[in-house]
């Protein structure tokens, strides 16, 4: 894919998170800023990651672990890495749902979806993608200044 359709694809942060390179290059950006903001990002970021690693399981018991390790992680109450609720309660729903021993396999697998949607907008919010995007095209040259 060329530099200009790359570009193109990582226009929104959605097209950005879910391609591999796109990714990288935005945790990159984002391990350079110096912004208060720029640890919560990277918590987004990282959780985003998991969450997709996480549907790529296919067995229940590796599926619950791994579900319960990214609850632990970034949902529960008090989590070492946090993220946000996003004006309603999904982190509990998201809880009540693994406290039933009777979820499927693909229920397992898209539990987090909602909470992805989630980070994808508190990431266009709070602008760093734009400033991503911004700094992809600023050259005057048309030469991509990140990839």
């Amino acid at each position: 894919m060329s530099a200009k359709n790359q570009r193109q694809k990582w226009k929104t942060v959605s097209g950005t998170l879910n391609d591999p390179v796109g990714l990288e290059k935005f945790k990159e950006f984002q391990n350079k800023r110096t912004a208060d903001t720029n640890d919560k990002i990277l918590n987004f970021l990282e959780f985003y990651e998991k969450c997709d690693k996480h549907k790529q399981i296919n067995d229940e018991n590796q599926l619950r672990n791994s579900a319960e390790s990214i609850f632990d992680e970034f949902l529960r109450d008090m989590a070492p890495k946090e993220i946000p609720d996003i004006g309603r309660n999904e982190s509990s729903h998201i809880r009540n749902k693994l406290e039933n021993a009777e979820l499927s396999i693909e229920d397992l697998k898209t539990i987090f979806s909602g909470k992805q949607e989630d980070v994808i907008q508190c990431i266009d919010d709070e602008g760093s993608h734009d400033l991503f995007y911004k700094e992809l095209t600023k050259d005057s040259s048309g030469k991509c200044t990140i990839y």
